[in-house]
């Protein structure tokens, strides 16, 4: 499948770009294609998992962009968005790219995406403080 390898070549160039990118704006802006790339390959050859793919990036996508406008407005450090954060997202990206190379569904990096996403919102820190781990790499 074509899209598969654009896919996969658009999720290894972030990644590569990720680990090269010391400003969390840079790093933002590489995130963008992810969610970006992933919708144009659905609108040629439609797959429903893409789809669900799409969601969990581009909703994550959006929260991490909303977090670091948050603390941007209000003049203080980005409280859950740090080296460590993109460090665990690249990880998560590395699992999704094997997953997808070997076929296999990607529901569990996914999900981790997802909980990971939600440990820099305010509640997701508050519940961190509160002892909870949400991602488990």
């Amino acid at each position: 499948m074509e899209g598969k390898k654009i896919i996969l070549e658009e999720i290894e160039f972030v990644i590569d770009s990720l680990k090269k990118s010391e400003d969390i704006s840079l790093s933002i802006f590489y995130l963008s294609a992810l969610h970006i790339m992933i919708k144009r390959v659905f609108n040629i050859d439609f797959n429903k998992h893409l789809v669900f793919l799409y969601f969990v990036l581009e909703n994550s996508f959006r929260i991490i962009v909303n977090e670091n406008e948050i603390a941007k407005s209000q003049k203080r450090p980005i409280v859950g968005i740090d080296k460590m954060f993109f460090s665990k997202l690249i990880t998560l990206l590395e699992q999704l790219v094997e997953t997808i190379k070997e076929d296999k569904l990607t529901y569990e990096i996914l999900e981790k995406i997802t909980l990971l996403t939600y440990s820099i919102t305010g509640n997701g820190i508050y519940l961190g403080k509160k002892g909870f781990e949400l991602v488990d790499l």
